[in-house]
């Protein structure tokens, strides 16, 4: 009897020590187009050669589901358009085509790979052309 009292009472703790060791997965992230379409998004930082933030701080940019892409700030709306791929490694890179005659705004325009991302921040590094970084954030 002391020895089925002892098997049953290591078998309980076994299985409380099991499951409490088990935590919810939250590794989970949506992929980049359903996080970059739902709302609205500024620019955090910015840097080609040197640090742009403050060019370009103080627009918003509305991603759609239809890849088209609408800029606001400073009295001026723009349009563009926007797409993510994979890459050759299997990375979200993110094409951007903003129509405007503002050079630093078309430094925006071409392809970043997506380094990091979460629900309000993805960050981006140039795609092939220079040592570009840019961190969108969510309003």
């Amino acid at each position: 009897m002391k020895n089925a009292k002892f098997l049953a009472a290591m078998l309980l703790l076994g299985s409380i020590l099991s499951f409490s060791s088990c935590s919810p997965s939250f590794d989970y992230v949506s992929n980049t187009k359903e996080i970059i379409t739902s709302g609205t998004w500024s620019v955090g930082y910015f840097f080609v050669d040197a640090d742009k933030t403050g060019a370009v701080k103080n627009y918003s940019f509305h991603f759609n589901n239809g890849g088209n892409l609408a800029i606001d700030g400073g009295g001026t709306s723009l349009t563009g358009s926007w797409q993510v791929a994979k890459n050759i490694e299997g990375a979200d890179v993110m094409r951007l085509d903003i129509a405007t005659q503002d050079a630093t705004l078309q430094q925006l325009n071409g392809a970043w790979k997506v380094t990091d991302k979460n629900m309000v921040n993805i960050a981006l590094a140039a795609e092939g052309h220079g040592n570009g970084q840019l961190q969108i954030n969510k309003y």
